[in-house]
């Protein structure tokens, strides 16, 4: 995995949950993000080194 921003969809989908849940557990745990503009709205990207060691473990296993 390279330190790229993922999305809260590839966070869902190496956690294996859905990706309301995966956005429920980034607000409660309040999990730093930038915003960027895309057709429709905002998208929320997260950097791997500042996710919790679980997620970006998560994350590593997915991308094999």
């Amino acid at each position: 995995m390279s330190d790229d921003r993922v999305t809260i969809k590839q966070i869902a989908e190496a956690l294996g949950i859905s990706r309301r849940a995966a956005m429920i557990r980034a607000n409660g745990g309040e999990w730093r993000y930038s915003e960027t503009k895309v057709l429709g709205g905002r998208q929320r990207l997260y950097a791997p080194a500042d996710l919790p060691a679980d997620v970006r473990d998560a994350l590593v296993a997915s991308a094999l």
